[in-house]
């Protein structure tokens, strides 16, 4: 489907979908934004699940733009919903990428 919910024709070998997550949204932290999309993801399960099991295969890249030392904690409770749902994890880090970098 495109993003409009318009049927595509044909057969794809992969699809993907792209998400951009607001850092200056009050509170907003990965742990967080993660939690939200699972939740919206949530009434899929089945759909996911069968999908996984079947030999498809999910994971949230996230690409990670930061400048200096940053972390996130990820709990347990997170990581049993994306492993709930069959999901990966790709964390791909990108530093120095801000202000007065040299490119």
């Amino acid at each position: 489907m495109t993003p409009k919910g318009n049927v595509l024709e044909g057969v794809y070998d992969s699809s993907f979908c792209t998400i951009r997550l607001d850092p200056s949204d009050p509170g907003a932290d990965l742990a967080g934004h993660i939690a939200t999309i699972l939740i919206r993801l949530q009434p899929h399960r089945e759909t996911l699940r069968t999908f996984v099991d079947d030999g498809g295969e999910l994971s949230f890249f996230i690409g990670w733009f930061v400048d200096g030392n940053v972390g996130a904690t990820l709990g347990v409770e997170l990581l049993k919903a994306l492993a709930d749902l069959r999901i990966s994890l790709e964390l791909d880090v990108y530093g120095g990428m801000g202000e007065g970098a040299e490119t």
